[in-house]
């Protein structure tokens, strides 16, 4: 039997921008049971989330969106608010993919295919400690 989840508090607002309704649904489901007060906005492509975006702390970006690519629509919301934190998930593990999201301005690097809690929870995290700094 698994131990209870540790559950941190926080009211952090966070967006999760993935064509996949499926993938975002598990993202959500994850982060609910985490962060139980954390405000979750879904976006499904890249219109979608510029419409969004407001003060977002957090920003789990696609690196593929079907009408833009999540590198440059990442930019664009680090140029609109510095202060947004956004991680990029992909399927793609090639070492350009990694570079790109770093120049792009990305604070992370998360695959789908290995994401596990403790990943996204270590993710999270990371972003709550550095707001308070």
């Amino acid at each position: 039997m698994k131990p209870p989840a540790v559950v941190y508090p926080c009211a952090i607002s966070t967006l999760l921008v993935d064509d996949s309704d499926v993938f975002r649904q598990s993202l959500r489901r994850l982060l609910n049971k985490h962060f139980p007060t954390m405000q979750i906005d879904e976006a499904a492509t890249g219109a979608e989330a510029l419409r969004q975006h407001r003060e977002h702390a957090l920003v789990f970006m696609d690196i593929r969106l079907p009408d833009s690519s999540g590198l440059e629509l990442t930019r664009r919301l680090k140029a609109e608010n510095p202060a947004t934190a956004v991680c990029v998930v992909t399927q793609f593990d090639m070492p350009e993919y990694r570079e790109a999201a770093s120049r792009s301005g990305a604070s992370g690097f998360m695959l789908k295919d290995g994401l596990t809690e403790q990943a996204l929870i270590g993710m999270v995290r990371s972003v709550l400690d550095d707001l308070k700094a």
